[in-house]
């Protein structure tokens, strides 16, 4: 008997992992919709932290933004391979079982080889 053995690299490791446990859908994860800049929409899979409330800077007349994080895989088929600030946007609901609105990319808080951690707002 043949035996093949493949060996992953811990940065391989880290996105298998990302994808299969952080983003796993019968624990914590759920669908949304990416569409990246100038590109298709896509189903993937997050992590959603909702509704957080920042206050806007000075310019934009001092009002609280509606804001949520979401963590994506850091990968071209299960998630995204880059991100556009101010140019991406994702859809899902504000509370679970909502219809999905949409939300505006505004920063990349986190990156490594498994997840995005991105700062969104509608």
């Amino acid at each position: 008997m043949r035996v093949i053995l493949i060996i992953m690299s811990f940065k391989d490791i880290i996105k298998s992992d990302a994808i299969n446990t952080i983003l796993n859908e019968d624990e914590l994860a759920v669908e949304i919709i990416y569409t990246p800049l100038d590109q298709d929409a896509k189903t993937i899979k997050a992590i959603v932290v909702r509704e957080l409330i920042e206050p806007g800077s000075e310019d934009q007349g001092r009002m609280l933004q509606k804001q949520a994080e979401i963590h994506i895989a850091n990968d071209v088929d299960d998630g995204v391979s880059s991100v556009n600030i101010n140019g991406d946007m994702v859809s899902f609901p504000v509370r679970i079982g909502d219809d999905a609105v949409d939300w505006a990319v505004i920063e990349v808080v986190k990156k490594d080889s498994g997840l995005w951690q991105l700062k969104v707002q509608r």
